[in-house]
């Protein structure tokens, strides 16, 4: 028997030893007003070195923008996985067969995974890992997949010649 065991005289005692109490509280009003700074700052990280998929550079103002925010904030691994796949579409059917034959992994559930790798390299955490997946899959790849930047569009009619 351990000896803090040795010092409680009823089972009861316990109970009044660790009393527990609730940190969500006290750290909640935290997390809510500083949430959102912090997937800004983790946006801002990811896309440092990054360029549009037509080659100019990534708006600052587009990053910063609550939509961009709310997507980081709003995907968890299954819905961002699940959506990056609809917008990446199927691979082909001689893509499929070296997979099938080969044991491989499809082209599409490599790029997903290496944009997943670049975000744990960065340190990024999960929970804002799905969302950044997606806002480099509309912003580097091209992809139209969920965010619907209006601000990215009227920045690429802009520069169309």
């Amino acid at each position: 028997m351990s000896v803090f065991m040795d010092e409680v005289d009823d089972v009861d005692d316990v109970d009044e030893v660790y009393e527990f109490e609730p940190k969500t509280k006290k750290y909640s009003s935290w997390i809510e007003s500083n949430l959102k700074g912090l997937a800004r700052d983790y946006i801002q990280l990811y896309f440092s070195d990054m360029k549009l998929f037509n080659g100019g550079p990534i708006p600052k103002s587009l990053l910063k923008r609550s939509v961009s925010v709310s997507a980081v904030l709003n995907h968890n691994i299954c819905d961002g996985c699940d959506k990056a796949h609809a917008g990446l579409g199927d691979a082909t059917p001689a893509e499929m067969q070296v997979v099938q034959n080969n044991g491989a992994i499809a082209p599409n559930s490599k790029q997903i995974i290496a944009i997943l790798n670049h975000c744990a390299e960065l340190r990024i955490p999960k929970c804002f890992a799905a969302g950044i997946m997606l806002l480099h899959l509309e912003l580097c790849e091209g992809l139209d997949i969920c965010l619907n930047h209006p601000i990215l569009r009227r920045h690429l009619e802009e520069m169309s010649p």
